[in-house]
């Protein structure tokens, strides 16, 4: 788990998929090209179809349990979740602008709004509106 340090040299060098709670290998790989300059910049783990089966499963069991949460504890999952997108903004810049083409200024103005998506929508999920 990423406790400190640059989060760039810790997801090039995991080089697992996050699959029911368990970093796994994956037997192929995927190269990532650099869209202006068709570069290999880096290479991804390609899941095999019964790890796409088990990430789908997971992603099913997840959903139930974050269904069982209160609006509260999913709000706060999200807070976290903006704080720490918040905290790695220029990392995740780079990471964006290197791999989709677009400028870091433009990169940084997508990871902000994924910010404040993720704080809205913890906001309005904590809003109690008379459907119960």
């Amino acid at each position: 788990m990423l406790i400190r340090g640059c989060l760039r040299d810790y997801l090039i060098t995991m080089k697992k998929m996050y699959i029911n709670g368990e970093w796994v290998d994956s037997p192929d790989t995927i190269e990532v090209l650099a869209p202006y300059t068709g570069e290999v910049i880096d290479t991804v783990p390609a899941a095999t179809p019964e790890q796409l089966e088990a990430a789908l499963a997971a992603a099913e069991k997840g959903a139930k349990v974050m269904a069982g949460l209160s609006a509260f504890e999913r709000q706060q999952i999200l807070m976290r979740t903006a704080d720490l997108v918040s905290e790695h903004t220029e990392e995740l810049a780079r990471l964006i602008a290197t791999e989709v083409g677009k400028p870091v200024t433009e990169a940084r103005g997508t990871v902000k709004r994924c910010v404040e998506l993720l704080r809205l929508s913890g906001f309005e999920g904590a809003q109690l509106r008379g459907e119960y």
